[in-house]
């Protein structure tokens, strides 16, 4: 991945939502092994298929996924947990 991997593994794994765009440019073979590789990383994360990044708005905005309770606890069970983070 050419060093940013950790970066977007991180983002990855607390997505709520996954979008994978330009399916129409893989086989469905390639498409089903990059959706395995999605849920290793990311379980909780739904995953939408698109073309041409054309997604339904009411699939991504204002559907009320993200809980900073469960990304605090990954993150300090992980020990990587910033300051503002932790609760005392």
């Amino acid at each position: 991945l050419g060093g940013g991997e950790s970066e977007a593994v991180c983002q990855l794994a607390f997505a709520d939502r996954v979008l994978l765009n330009k399916t129409d440019l893989v086989t469905e073979d390639e498409l089903q092994a990059v959706k395995v590789l999605v849920n290793g990383v990311a379980p909780q994360a739904e995953t939408l298929e698109c073309t041409y990044a054309k997604v339904s708005v009411d699939e991504v905005i204002g559907i009320g996924a993200f809980d900073a309770d469960r990304v605090s606890q990954s993150l300090i069970s992980e020990g990587d947990a910033p300051s503002w983070a932790v609760k005392t």
